[in-house]
């Protein structure tokens, strides 16, 4: 990230990060950079960046009452009762809370907003098992596009179409933005507005809600939902996702055809036009999907590093499965953060968590060019920016390329009145470009990529871009760049479409997340195309666009599973719930993607994505289904080793046989990459080391209508503590006609060895791992590492006067931690940790679970114990010299032992208030 454009204000969100109330926010990457331009960035996480991300809405809380919920054995109205109980003891006790929503179906419990002071109260009343932070969960990004017609045959879904399946009698539930019912392909009218298309009477959305209204933002202070009975999508992510699902238009003229063309919509909306949703309204959104009975419940949502399967929408996700619905979600797109980077609720242990992969063509909009450059047909396929208007269906304007020394756009620029810029990717953030671009008159501009494939850029920023954004590709760019040089060259928008091969064509998505779970547990479970689809959009967003994100390969999935369903019907065999089968049957036909994406760096044939990226592979819907209803599958469908494997793990594998005839298998083992954390970087480094293998038996036969089991044994490969491993049982048929797969992955050594908090992600080159940061509202300004204070700086002071002038702690986790601990304590002469300050009164009490993050946190500290609490009860820490520690308890650790705990002490401060 270079020093010279910080053009983003931070801002300070104090927020809840657990059921203690650990009062942090992240770090993180600038929302004005461009995240993918590895030449502009110092990854070595010298420099604080310009933004601060919330991770927790202040004052919402999730309680849990102890009693299973209505689809996990226990009743409504005990539930209710419960409820009912803790709300009134909390009344009692005086307690001060305002009760926001009950949920009795998937999760037993009720939101509130209160104070912290007084959820530490309500914490400590019977009935009470545990209590939660209200998450925001922000609307996936966008990305480009392809035609459906191209994805559907990645996964077979075309042939399954052709044997007759189509969704037909399934119904699926889509919890997102909403869906434009009036949509033609969705089964609409045409007519925007038009609500007789929504409802019980309707062709195909025929349930829903909308729990949030227009307006809502659960990141905007104040903004409250609106909810009304008509999800009308006013953004286009749900629409998108829907006509991935089950669009039944003709491809042929021009419209979008889905999965399974003939399912039965719900449309949950949780999202507004713009902004984020919270786990609240979600978790209302997966009750009243239980209460309209939905067979597939679609969820491209999530909270990024909420890897903790406990988490109260993954929790209601599995009591959904539970309930006869399956739970298809997208994995997440922060696959450039690196391990541990999936979220809730996609880390259910019985949601179908899908990875994404690259499409074979894209399908864009184009631009001509007068006269057509060498080597090129004259159609540029272009790709809209985020935040900018988009570009005219027509008009023609002169074509420009900035002066030489200035290529990338990142100086201003002057003399482009009426003209389109040309501009290459690189150097500085797209905003950055765009507003040098606006500023000096242009017209428009087109950024074209440094390196291959094409994205979709945002150039959001403090000043908005007027101006019309396009991203095209390198070699396309590069041919424009070449002639405008020497020869006048006008550019002419069309609104018509191209399509073109991908040069990324079945790899793994770059942004597509890693697992595994926080627990070990192996995900994503699969993956599906997600990178460059096209698909459905709102009739007034011209009906159809492009995106990129696991956010649309999680639909291709849960359209796979409506198929797969109808034929279990239409065989008499019943799968409806069943999760073990549906995924047992997805992940043993899949195909592993024998490529890797090193991300920055070329791609690698021959050696096979990490499991805890691609999961079992690339489904084959097609061969699923064949599989489930009249051949093999194996089962459980994945082998999650866990840790501390130094001699042979064993799990027992029984092979399904559906069919008519006996088969043979002989097994083997497919080695996939495995990956670890980067010393050095924000990125993660890659091992073809193999893990050892043996069986019970090398082959297995398995006769018609019978099972077989056999035993396989997995040794850990010699890899660096926390490093993640894994690969694939592989059961080649007899007579090589196809394979079946069981992935696996573990981690190598000790989880409770690993070193959370890391000194490479350090802002200073000291290499403490916890530092104190001063005056960082002032951070704004500057993205120096001089504004941090260090063990090599003098020790600051503080006059608490404000928070300009109050102490932060800054640290980073770099693997999942079960629970931290902070405390203050007096600084002794040469700055070390002395006594406590209150003997057994903590900052915090206990964090709980908590993933691992991307970035950094930082925490304020208020000067008061209980930690962040103004009420009369806290007390106040006099002037004086300090440091303040954090005990941090590794994931899956036992709190007695010494050793699952690591401990780190900041550098000594001084607080020296100027009034008593």
């Amino acid at each position: 990230m270079p020093s010279t454009t910080p053009r983003s204000a931070l801002a300070t969100l104090a927020v809840g990060l657990s059921a203690a109330a650990l009062i942090a926010t992240a770090l993180a990457v600038p929302a004005t950079a461009d995240p993918l331009d590895r030449t502009s960035e110092d990854l070595t996480a010298r420099h604080v960046p310009e933004e601060l991300k919330g991770k927790a809405l202040p004052d919402k809380w999730l309680v849990q009452v102890s009693g299973a919920p209505s689809l996990r054995g226990g009743s409504r109205s005990a539930a209710r009762s419960r409820q009912a109980g803790v709300q009134s003891a909390a009344r009692d006790d005086g307690v001060k809370l305002s009760v926001l929503h009950s949920y009795t179906r998937v999760w037993n419990g009720f939101s509130v907003k209160a104070s912290k002071a007084e959820v530490d109260k309500l914490r400590t009343l019977p009935g009470v098992t545990a209590i939660y932070p209200v998450f925001p969960v922000a609307l996936p990004d966008r990305t480009v596009e392809p035609q459906l017609k191209y994805s559907l045959p990645m996964i077979g879904a075309d042939l399954a179409q052709v044997e007759g399946y189509s969704g037909d009698g399934i119904k699926v539930g889509v919890i997102d933005t909403g869906i434009d019912y009036n949509h033609p392909d969705l089964g609409g009218s045409g007519t925007p507005g038009n609500n007789a298309d929504f409802g019980p009477g309707a062709p195909r959305v025929k349930y829903g809600y909308d729990f949030v209204g227009d307006d809502y933002d659960a990141n905007v202070s104040g903004s409250q939902p609106d909810p009304d009975a008509f999800p009308d999508d006013c953004n286009g992510h749900g629409t998108h996702v829907s006509g991935i699902i089950g669009a039944d238009g003709d491809p042929a003229t021009g419209h979008a055809r889905g999965v399974a063309p003939q399912v039965t919509f719900g449309a949950y909306r949780v999202f507004g036009c713009e902004g984020s949703a919270d786990t609240e309204v979600i978790l209302a959104a997966m009750d009243r999907a239980a209460e309209d009975d939905m067979d597939v419940v679609n969820m491209s949502l999530g909270d990024a590093f909420a890897t903790w399967p406990d988490y109260p929408d993954a929790a209601a996700a599995d009591a959904l499965t539970d309930a006869g619905t399956l739970v298809v979600a997208s994995a997440g797109n922060s696959g450039e953060s690196g391990l541990f980077s999936s979220g809730s609720p996609g880390v259910g242990r019985k949601v179908i968590s899908v990875a994404s992969v690259e499409n074979t063509n894209i399908t864009l909009r184009y631009f001509t060019a007068d006269p057509v450059p060498a080597g090129t047909d004259g159609h540029f396929g272009f790709v809209p920016a985020e935040a900018a208007p988009l570009p005219p269906d027509s008009g023609s304007s002169p074509l420009a390329v900035p002066p030489s020394g200035n290529t990338q756009g990142c100086d201003p620029l002057t003399g482009l009145a009426g003209k389109v810029v040309l501009i290459q990717r690189g150097t500085c953030s797209f905003y950055q470009k765009a507003l040098d671009a606006q500023l000096g008159g242009a017209a428009g501009v087109v950024i074209y990529n440094n390196a291959p494939g094409i994205l979709s850029p945002t150039v959001e920023g403090a000043q908005a871009i007027t101006i019309p954004v396009v991203l095209v590709a390198q070699s396309d760019g590069a041919s424009l760049a070449a002639q405008v040089n020497s020869t006048a060259t006008t550019l002419s928008w069309t609104a018509a479409t191209k399509a073109s091969p991908n040069p990324t064509a079945g790899l793994v998505s770059d942004f597509s997340s890693f697992g595994m779970s926080a627990d070990l547990t192996l995900n994503p479970d699969v993956a599906a195309p997600g990178g460059n689809i096209w698909s459905t959009f709102p009739i007034e967003q011209k009906s159809y666009a492009n995106l990129s994100g696991t956010s649309m390969a999680a639909p291709h999935v849960a359209g796979s599973v409506a198929l797969l369903l109808q034929a279990a019907r239409l065989a008499h065999r019943d799968l409806d719930g069943d999760v073990s089968a549906v995924r047992s049957a997805l992940q043993s036909t899949a195909k592993p993607i024998s490529s890797l994406f090193q991300f920055g760096q070329a791609v690698v044939n021959g050696v096979y994505e990490p499991t805890v990226r691609q999961g079992a592979g690339l489904i084959q819907i097609d061969k699923a289904i064949a599989a489930a209803l009249t051949a093999t599958t194996v089962s459980p469908g994945k082998i999650s080793v866990g840790e501390n494997r130094s001699s042979y793990y064993k799990k027992t594998l029984t092979l399904t046989n559906h069919g008519t005839k006996t088969e043979k298998y002989t097994l083997s083992v497919q080695d996939a990459a495995g990956v670890g954390p980067s010393p050095t970087t924000f990125w993660y480094d890659y091992s073809t080391r193999k893990v050892s293998a043996k069986f019970s038996s090398k082959t297995v036969t398995v006769k018609a209508g019978r099972t077989a089991k056999v035993a396989v044994y997995l040794k850990q490969p010699s890899l660096k503590t926390g490093w993640l491993y894994g690969g694939w049982v592989k059961f080649t048929k007899s007579d090589k006609s196809k394979t079946l797969v069981v992935p696996f992955a573990g981690i190598y050594g000790d989880y409770q060895k690993v070193k959370v908090l890391q000194d490479a992600w350090d802002v200073n080159s000291a290499g403490t791992a916890l530092e104190v940061v001063a005056d960082l509202p002032a951070l704004s300004t500057s993205d120096d590492v001089g504004d941090i204070v260090s063990p090599t700086d003098p020790k600051p002071t503080f006059t608490m006067a404000d928070a300009a002038h109050s102490p932060y702690l800054l640290f980073h986790f770099d693997y999942p931690v079960s629970n931290a601990v902070f405390n203050v304590y007096r600084a002794t002469a040469n700055g070390k940790k002395g006594a406590e300050v209150f003997p057994g009164r903590r900052m915090i009490a206990e964090t709980g679970e908590f993933g691992r993050d991307d970035s950094y946190l930082v925490l304020p500290f208020d000067g008061k114990i209980p930690f962040n609490n103004s009420t009369a009860a806290g007390l106040t820490v006099p002037n004086g010299d300090y440091v303040l520690e954090l005990r941090v308890l590794k994931a899956l650790g036992r709190k007695g032992t010494s050793s699952h705990w690591e401990t780190y002490v900041s550098p000594a401060f001084t607080i020296q208030r100027t009034t008593p």
